[in-house]
């Protein structure tokens, strides 16, 4: 058996870099999956949509799309603790109103700020690590508002709103999974994923890929007897 340990200092570095590649700031729209068709427009036609939450906007805008601009304000943080990872966003959030003719404009209705608090499950999947995720808590600040009737209580309810949507993309997100590292020729069995105070390990049997081996024997052999020669 071998295992592999790794901390959550070496995931919280690789959370840095895509902090500073900007890979966590996303643009999302109508478009960017089919649970939003119907939920980012400003005039509800069927069931429930953001215009319900946000005061007058369908009055103010009626019939456009909505489309929600996220920026990490700093390097997010993971952390391990028994059989769990807690996971931290701060962010700007701003949302717009896309034109619906060609003499509108895209306009800026919304600023605003927001932290978001979740609990991350892994496990192994084949040869990957993948996960999940659930939110905790979910909190917004407004910073600056042109929709009347809103203000910082009736923002604060878009928590529920956007909490089902962000656990969905996390979880997406997860699901794509880190490679678990190991050596050419070496095949993995029934790798066992455990999380405690700050570290993960990974426990596993292994075997030698027969081929592989036979190859590199072989190699060997040729090699020996090309020197004897």
């Amino acid at each position: 058996m071998v295992e592999f340990y790794g901390t959550d200092y070496i995931a919280n570095s690789l959370l840095y870099h895509a902090f500073k590649q900007k890979y966590m700031d996303v643009d999302v729209g109508p478009e960017s999956s089919p649970q939003l068709k119907s939920l980012l427009v400003s005039s509800c036609e069927a069931g429930f949509c953001i215009g319900e939450f946000l005061g007058a906007l369908s009055e103010q805008y009626p019939q456009r799309e909505i489309e929600i601009h996220f920026s990490a304000r700093k390097a997010p943080v993971l952390v391990f603790v028994e059989n769990r990872a807690r996971f931290r966003l701060h962010g700007n959030m701003n949302i717009f109103v896309r034109p619906s003719n060609a003499s509108q404009t895209k306009i800026m209705i919304i600023r605003s700020e927001t932290t978001m608090t979740s609990n991350i499950r892994l496990w192994i999947n084949g040869t990957r690590i993948v996960g999940s995720a659930s939110i905790e808590n979910l909190d917004f600040k407004l910073i600056e508002s042109k929709i009347r009737d809103v203000d910082q209580a009736s923002f604060g309810d878009l928590g529920l709103f956007g909490a089902e949507f962000l656990e969905q993309l996390l979880t997406e997100i997860l699901q794509i999974g880190i490679a678990i590292p190991t050596m050419k020729g070496i095949v993995l069995r029934s790798p066992k994923l455990t999380l405690h105070d700050r570290y993960l390990r990974v426990q596993t049997f292994f075997k030698l890929d027969e081929i592989f081996a036979g190859r590199l024997v072989e190699g060997a052999v040729r090699r020996t007897l090309v020197n004897f020669g």
